[in-house]
């Protein structure tokens, strides 16, 4: 259990009510634990959602995460660079990193848009936006985001 729940609890309940165990793969204890063991905080839909199920889905959360990672270390900007929130309206959220980055979150149900930024989508959380020219306006679907790379 969450040590700062434990030692803080009520006022700081932790972190065990937004965490469940890694879901490595389909099947009783998901390749996490022992298939006769309960752990103390509730699987996930691990049947659908593992490891295993994602690793040829291009698609996936899996292959979005390995993909932003290999974007942030080849980057320079997503490293060390300067951090610049943009202005934006409504739920986007949107911020500058260095001369050549710009990312951008949607964080609502309704379509939003980041104005005043141009180049090429390096990475969306949906792919199909991957490689996409934008020459002055972001469009963003309902949850979800962009990387863009000016060069």
């Amino acid at each position: 259990m969450d040590p700062v729940g434990m030692r803080f609890w009520p006022d700081n309940k932790g972190r065990d009510g937004a965490r469940t165990p890694m879901q490595w793969e389909p099947g009783p204890g998901a390749g996490f634990g022992r298939p006769d063991v309960q752990p103390w905080l509730p699987f996930g839909d691990h049947e659908a959602q593992n490891v295993e199920s994602q690793r040829d889905d291009k698609g996936s959360v899996l292959w979005l995460t390995k993909d932003l990672i290999a974007l942030r270390n080849e980057s320079e900007d997503l490293t060390v660079g300067s951090y610049e929130t943009l202005d934006t309206e409504g739920d986007v959220w949107a911020y500058r990193r260095g001369p050549h980055a710009v990312v951008a979150l949607n964080l609502s149900d309704e379509p939003g848009r980041l104005d005043g930024v141009s180049g090429t989508v390096a990475i969306s959380t949906d792919r199909q936006s991957d490689g996409e020219k934008i020459a002055g306006r972001l469009e963003l679907e309902p949850w979800h985001g962009a990387v863009i790379k000016k060069r």
